[in-house]
């Protein structure tokens, strides 16, 4: 066996035991039923709601549009403006997003309409969607970094 192989077969199995491991320990625990696993947002009965404070929405509002206002005017930061190289635009243009781009979009679309449509007939896998929906993300933006760097990017340099 290949050490490529034995590396892949390695990472398929330590990922399907992190997946695994705590549904099974959950089921054994509660007899076949778990509760509230998949539940979004988890909610604890126990603990109140807490009203709507009109203060802290706009403490939150006026925080959140001075971060924004720093993506517009960078240079209040110290930034300077990107210089326009047209050496780095061709090498963009030039490169097509790679396979496992396709895939996250895919996985995600795929998984966001199980996780937020609960289609009857998948009704069973409903609440496992949570994590398909963030992988599927990751893998994109992967494949977004891919393209703008020129052919780099963490998978496909380190898978």
């Amino acid at each position: 066996m290949s050490k490529n192989l034995k590396q892949k077969l390695l990472l398929t199995f330590s990922l399907l035991l992190s997946i695994l491991t705590p549904l099974i320990g959950s089921y054994i625990k509660w007899n076949g039923e778990i509760p509230g696993y998949g539940d979004f947002p988890a909610r604890q009965s126990s603990i109140p709601v807490p009203d709507f404070s009109p203060t802290i929405f706009w403490i939150c509002v006026v925080l959140q549009s001075i971060l924004i206002s720093f993506m517009f005017f960078p240079n209040l930061l110290g930034f300077k403006k990107p210089s326009k190289s047209s050496e780095i635009n061709k090498t963009i243009s030039s490169i097509a997003y790679p396979s496992w781009f396709w895939f996250g979009i895919l996985m995600f679309v795929i998984s966001l309409f199980v996780f937020w449509g609960k289609p009857s007939i998948l009704k069973f896998i409903t609440p496992y969607m949570f994590v398909p929906v963030f992988w599927g993300i990751i893998i994109a933006l992967d494949g977004i970094v891919y393209k703008r760097k020129g052919g780099k990017s963490l998978i496909a340099t380190k898978p």
